[in-house]
């Protein structure tokens, strides 16, 4: 039996894309162009979005499709909460960003000229 154009095997000329791939290209579509969707249909492909990435582990693949469109990153970071917040860096990465930006503040802080009449 020979099987009919649109099946969804993969071949060489129409490689399958991963559905996880799909919904994040048009999550950012219409995060640039907000009135191509109604207010329903934003909700129902976040959704969808949202289950794709809970069914997957993470990964170097999944955390490439997330730095590509920052939309189902966002997406996931909210699906995500519960676990680690809205942050995808491992936290030994996120730790060394906080304590380099205290003690940047510091810095600058200590080098900061007194405006009169401010305490």
């Amino acid at each position: 039996m020979t099987e009919s154009p649109t099946s969804a095997q993969p071949t060489a000329s129409r490689p399958v894309v991963p559905a996880v791939v799909v919904l994040a290209q048009l999550l950012q579509k219409l995060d640039s162009e907000p009135l191509q969707a109604s207010a329903e249909q934003y909700r129902s492909l976040v959704k969808r979005l949202e289950t794709e990435l809970r069914r997957l582990p993470a990964s170097p693949w999944l955390d490439g499709v997330l730095r590509r469109f920052p939309a189902a990153a966002e997406v996931y970071e909210n699906a995500r909460y519960d676990m680690a917040g809205l942050c995808r860096a491992p936290l030994e990465q996120a730790t060394e960003a906080e304590i380099r930006a205290r003690e940047l503040l510091t810095a600058v802080a200590k080098r900061a000229k007194p405006v009169a009449g401010v305490d």
